[in-house]
């Protein structure tokens, strides 16, 4: 069905969700009304804003809408190191993809396994502790960036808003 004709009842969704639908459809309205009243030619423009006017080989404008509802974008160290009781959320992504951890880890100048349980068992914080007593800015700056390193490299292997947003940044990057 076209799009002026589809109907949403904002009574059956969370409060949020109907707030932020109400406020993306309203949006487009005003978009779309932004030269209509002057005279000015539409803000969406032929042979750049479509594709059913491109010519082989052109590449459109992109604009992405991603639905987003309370999703995570880089996984929290809480919800990497909570465990079901046989394993952490960090050890479940990195047994789907083992050969990759092992790349990063190596990158990372530890084996995988002291990687793992140096994050997991808290001991990155240790290290930054130590490092921030010492006064060693350079190493505790070392030791956050790896904590987050590991957040990323997560996050990209699970389904998570991270991996659609990079995406789009790449893509944009190559259009660029």
């Amino acid at each position: 069905a076209p799009v002026s004709n589809s109907r949403v009842d904002l009574q059956k969704i969370p409060a949020a969700v109907s707030e932020r639908l109400c406020f993306f459809a309203s949006s487009l309205r005003a978009i779309l009304k932004q030269g209509a009243g002057t005279g000015a030619a539409s803000p969406v423009r032929a042979g750049r804003d479509t594709l059913l006017d491109r010519k082989i080989g052109g590449v459109p404008t992109l604009t992405q809408v991603v639905p987003v509802y309370e999703e995570q974008v880089i996984l929290t160290e809480e919800f990497l190191c909570a465990s079901d009781g046989r394993n952490t959320n960090l050890g479940f992504v990195i047994s789907q993809a083992e050969d990759h951890w092992e790349i990063f880890a190596r990158k990372q100048g530890m084996a995988p396994r002291e990687l793992y349980n140096s994050y997991t068992l808290g001991e990155l914080h240790e290290w930054l502790r130590q490092a921030e007593l010492a006064q060693d800015m350079e190493k505790a700056r070392e030791v956050r960036e790896l904590m987050l390193e590991v957040r990323l490299w997560a996050s990209q292997r699970s389904q998570t808003v991270s991996r659609t947003v990079i995406g789009a940044i790449q893509y944009h990057k190559v259009l660029e």
